[in-house]
């Protein structure tokens, strides 16, 4: 089952799909309307490492909204599948086999409608590609305004067909270069006995008509960690199928539904060396583990150009090899000067609205971070590391937040404003 939106293996055909879009694009260029920009957009996803065989994606930069504006759809080059060598036969589908569903999802910027093809693969997988659907042909919408078919060969992924299961659901992200054009597009295969699809993205509830097959697709405008969607399938027999994208102890939304955030821990120091009359291991001299100086900011979740980012906040565990403890700060970010070049720990905000946030890191015997503050008591998240940030908007002022750690004793630390923080040692 597909279920991650961007995480896909690294493929040759991809670099030559590259070329031929760009190809395509010069020779249409000519009579484009408007200011050149870039199609089409390549993008290399990473593997999710799960079971399911997952074909190469070609991912597009879109701009349905404009497209919407004229009444005539420009079209392009068709795009083209990849070279037979470059795809196993398990993502190679038939072409007597795809047919477009005839379940249509409305674009939130008023572009074509989405839609969804289905074949099966040379081995007898069941594979799914999101398109677009203009004058009956399947494809997508470019940047430069103009509609390109999308060829048979162009699969999204495959997956073993299932019964009374999703055989396939995912969460496809267009990307743009302005993020009201950015598209995240729900959609799934989970056969005839599935009777109801129902998506939550922050506020957002909405039930996704399923039709024959089990076929669902539904689109947002916006990334999936911004939006936080979840997805619940239920089937005849009354079974529930959940399906988070963008959703993970390490990313935080944003409190007015801007981009989402995370932790990020960094550290410095090494061990302290002792020192010993007679050297060697043997004689049990060797370095002490001296107090790890840990650091902590807080940013946007997806990685940027130019993102903007709080002050670091640092502290230090006692005893690297069992880390307890913990430490945070009370930050009110706010519209500034640029990052100042060596000062590693200043904040760089940058224009970025005003933003209040606790942020810090736990050790292992703290069991529970709650904010208290404006709407109540908020539970914060804790990240594997241990890392956390709770953030809140431009009108919430750190004297409004009180912060209380259990530990795992059961004893409550409460507490107003920063919290064993230590003055970070300067680098070079």
């Amino acid at each position: 089952m597909d279920d991650t939106a961007e995480h896909f293996p690294d493929l040759p055909i991809l670099d030559e799909l590259g070329d031929a879009l760009l190809a395509a694009y010069r020779r249409d260029g000519a009579g484009a309307r408007g200011p050149r920009r870039p199609a089409l957009s390549v993008v290399r996803p990473r593997s999710p490492g799960r079971a399911l065989v997952v074909a190469g994606v070609l991912v597009l930069l879109i701009a349905a909204s404009s497209a919407a504006a004229t009444l005539l759809v420009l079209r392009g080059s068709p795009i083209p599948a990849p070279s037979p060598r470059d795809v196993p036969p398990e993502q190679t589908p038939v072409p007597a086999s795809a047919r477009v569903a005839p379940q249509r999802a409305a674009d939130p910027g008023a572009g074509p409608p989405w839609a969804l093809r289905i074949a099966q693969s040379r081995t007898g997988l069941l594979c799914s590609t999101v398109g677009q659907v203009v004058g009956g042909q399947f494809g997508l919408v470019g940047l430069d305004r103009r509609f390109r078919t999308l060829a048979t060969g162009i699969v999204d992924g495959c997956g073993q067909e299932r019964h009374n299961a999703a055989s396939l659901v995912g969460a496809r992200v267009l990307d743009a270069h302005d993020a009201r054009d950015v598209r995240t597009v729900v959609n799934g295969v989970a056969g005839p006995q599935l009777r109801h699809v129902t998506l939550q993205a922050g506020r957002l509830r909405r039930d996704v008509p399923v039709g024959a097959g089990g076929v669902f697709i539904t689109a947002l405008r916006g990334y999936p960690e911004d939006l936080g969607i979840r997805v619940a399938l239920t089937f005849a027999d009354g079974h529930v199928e959940r399906h988070p994208f963008g959703v993970s102890d390490s990313v935080v939304p944003d409190p007015t539904g801007g981009r989402a955030w995370r932790a990020e821990a960094f550290q410095f120091g090494t061990p302290i060396p002792v020192r010993c009359a007679k050297p060697g291991p043997r004689h049990g001299c060797r370095p002490a583990g001296g107090p790890a100086e840990v650091c902590v900011r807080f940013r946007p979740a997806r990685m940027t150009r130019n993102p903007p980012f709080s002050e670091a906040v640092c502290g230090r565990f006692p005893d690297p090899r069992r880390r307890t403890g913990y430490f945070f700060g009370v930050r009110r970010e706010v519209p500034g000067p640029a990052f100042a070049p060596g000062d590693f720990y200043a904040a760089g905000w940058k224009h970025h609205p005003p933003r209040t946030a606790v942020f810090g890191i736990v050790g292992q015997d703290v069991t529970r971070v709650d904010v208290d503050g404006p709407g109540g008591r908020r539970h914060v998240v804790i990240a594997p590391g241990g890392a956390f940030v709770s953030v809140y908007g431009p009108d919430v002022r750190p004297a409004d937040l009180t912060v209380r750690v259990t530990l795992s004793g059961g004893r409550v630390e409460t507490h107003r404003g920063d919290a064993n923080l230590v003055t970070p040692r300067r680098r070079p």
